[in-house]
């Protein structure tokens, strides 16, 4: 049974279960990790598991939307509105101070939900950069514009993330926004 209780102690049991979910999905899938092995390297009992969470995946899904909500507020803080080559930079720079995350949402990509949030941030800031050149977009070809847009740049930055390399952060965020560019300016073209 799963209550709402914000008192320090409670506040400190959650981020001590969330911190060692982390730490077990260094070495294991999510599907490999059970309550009791979480539990035992928390040094918690069961009961105060599930006064907190309903099972795994609850927890999971609680540090991927902290991890969205750190990524939101990051970015929001300095006011990178367009997908441009700093909103990858930040987005990366984010990714690579955050390798367990970045590593999960990489290798788990279809079913991530933190991966969802990204792509719905990303389908904001398109519809935004549209907004502000005055275009009216048909529904159905802006599908279309997002799909290609977050699939490559998905694909780019997931194919970075497996390889982390730090100096490789400028060229992949250059490369993610030189395609959005091209393909926003496409759209543009054809939706005047």
């Amino acid at each position: 049974m799963r209550t709402e209780k914000n008192d320090l102690r409670s506040l400190y049991s959650k981020s001590v279960i969330k911190r060692t979910l982390v730490q077990l999905l260094e070495t294991k899938t999510i599907d490999k990790i059970s309550v009791a092995e979480l539990c035992k390297e928390c040094k918690i009992n069961r009961g105060t598991f599930y006064n907190h969470f309903y099972d795994i995946y609850d927890v999971y899904r609680n540090v991927e939307s902290d991890f969205f909500n750190e990524i939101r507020s990051r970015l929001d803080a300095i006011s990178l509105y367009k997908l441009d080559t700093d909103f990858f930079v930040a987005l990366l720079r984010f990714f690579y101070d955050s390798p367990v995350m970045a590593r999960i949402s990489a290798t788990s990509v279809h079913d991530s939900e933190l991966i969802a949030k990204v792509r719905g941030m990303i389908r904001e800031k398109v519809i935004h950069d549209l907004e502000g050149h005055g275009v009216a977009y048909d529904s159905k070809k802006m599908e279309g514009l997002f799909g290609y847009i977050v699939g490559g740049c998905s694909y780019l930055i997931t194919r970075w993330v497996l390889t982390r390399k730090e100096k490789d952060i400028p060229k992949v965020a250059e490369e993610c926004s030189e395609y959005t560019r091209k393909l926003l300016s496409i759209y543009l073209e054809n939706g005047k």
